[in-house]
């Protein structure tokens, strides 16, 4: 395992060495820098014949498998591509409905996807690391040497094939064919590139010209199973904060795992001043990254506009976290794993409980390409959430953005230039539009 270590160490130095290089280039030269880059990602992975060639290795090993009785899905690291790669999940149960599909993902993420009809085992491994610890990659070496697999699919870019403990009849997948597709969609403006989309359409893909789908292949989005226990905790807190049921409620997410994807304080002050003044209930939540970021933010807002808000305390569990976002008409966040626990549609693992599934998503987006990542039911070339409600992005407009900027955690220029000319009036105008259209709604079905 310290050959592993040795092999993440060169790979983090690697690539905060180029990202430190293209940072000083696309400050010298921000709009040239950002359009070469975009070039060099665009036609170097961008074009057909990559995506053709990894397309026919894949294709090359799936066909030496007779039967598709036992599958793994490794997910990538954090919490929000364990929602993201449903996508591959679900597409792979179209094709072996009856087959042993077990998945992979980040320990915290446990609580969302527990009971998932669609994943036969689920393992909590990853730590919740930039990249995977020696036990992470013990973890899951002793469960592919504990079963059989006939296929593992590999969508974490950070575990080297080499590292994997398989059998020689096993067939390995990596994520190299997702990505490529990711990029040479991402060259169309009008096509959706939504990466929880690209998974479910890549596995669709790959197996279509070796198996016949027994499902349709519809793909609605993402979703997330809750228990009774998040459900009834998430009702105390709403009980006890003593918030008013006749008045809309906005769920408030100031954190970020990044500093690229978190909306600078400033931009958030100038956001809760302006939501403050809305006849809402206004729930904050806490931060994780940026510890204590709540306070900060509660502290610089006038006492008539603080009394407003309740602070979700930074111990809620993430389950109870999404049960909160479900008793909320408009959900606020930048990129962020809470973004896609909002836009996920949650079911209940107990029968007979209902969830309203009517939160409107409003993203706010800084380095990370907003299509890939972000949810929107007006915009071309975008995913919409998965609720029963609009989902807007809202883009700063940044002149160094490109391609690479999708690995946000390597990043090394300033936050500024990825939020620096985010239009706030369009963001309150699109969320009293919205309120007002709900209030109408509202007065409609209670005047029937």
């Amino acid at each position: 395992m310290r050959q592993v270590n040795k092999f993440y160490d060169m790979t983090e130095k690697t690539i905060h060495y180029i990202y430190e290089l293209i940072s000083l280039f696309t400050e010298k030269f921000p709009r040239k820098g950002a359009g070469i880059i975009d070039a060099l990602v665009f036609n170097l992975l961008g074009n057909s014949i990559p995506e053709k060639v990894i397309r026919i290795k894949n294709l090359k090993g799936l066909r030496q498998i007779e039967n598709f009785q036992k599958i793994c899905v490794l997910c990538d690291m954090n919490i929000g591509d364990a929602i993201l790669v449903q996508g591959a999940i679900l597409r792979l149960r179209d094709f072996f409905p009856g087959a042993r599909i077990d998945y992979v993902i980040n320990r915290t993420a446990k609580t969302l996807l527990e009971e998932n009809p669609e994943i036969s085992n689920l393992f909590a491994i990853y730590s919740g690391s930039t990249l995977p610890t020696e036990n992470d990659i013990d973890a899951i070496n002793k469960i592919l040497t504990r079963v059989d697999y006939d296929l593992v699919l590999n969508f974490c870019p950070f575990i080297p094939g080499k590292e994997i403990a398989i059998s020689p009849r096993t067939k390995l997948i990596n994520f190299l064919g997702v990505a490529a597709a990711v990029i040479r969609a991402e060259k169309n403006s009008q096509a959706k590139n939504h990466m929880i989309y690209q998974t479910h359409q890549f596995i669709g893909g790959l197996f279509s010209d070796c198996n016949a789908p027994e499902g349709e292949g519809g793909f609605p989005g993402a979703h997330i199973t809750l228990s009774q226990e998040a459900v009834d905790k998430a009702g105390e807190f709403i009980n006890e904060s003593d918030l008013d049921s006749n008045k809309p409620k906005i769920f408030f997410n100031p954190d970020a795992s990044c500093r690229f994807t978190r909306i600078p304080l400033d931009i958030q002050v100038a956001l809760l001043k302006r939501l403050a003044d809305l006849p809402i209930d206004i729930l904050l939540g806490a931060g994780h990254s940026a510890k204590n970021i709540e306070f900060s933010l509660l502290g610089a807002l006038p006492e008539d506009k603080s009394r407003k808000i309740k602070i979700v305390p930074a111990a809620t569990a993430i389950d109870v976290y999404a049960a909160l976002i479900d008793r909320c008409d408009i959900f606020i966040t930048g990129d962020t794993g809470p973004l896609h626990i909002a836009a996920a549609r949650k079911y209940s693992r107990l029968k007979g409980h209902e969830f309203r599934n009517r939160t409107a998503i409003f993203s706010v987006f800084g380095a990370t390409p907003p299509r890939i990542y972000g949810y929107d039911s007006r915009l071309p070339g975008f995913f919409p959430a998965n609720q029963d409600a609009p989902s807007h992005v809202y883009i700063a407009p940044s002149s160094c953005r490109n391609m690479l900027c999708i690995a946000k955690k390597f990043i090394t220029c300033d936050p500024g230039c990825f939020f620096g000319s985010l239009d706030i009036e369009e963001i309150i105008s699109g969320i009293r539009s919205y309120l007002n259209l709900h209030a109408a709604r509202k007065q409609s079905v209670g005047s029937i």
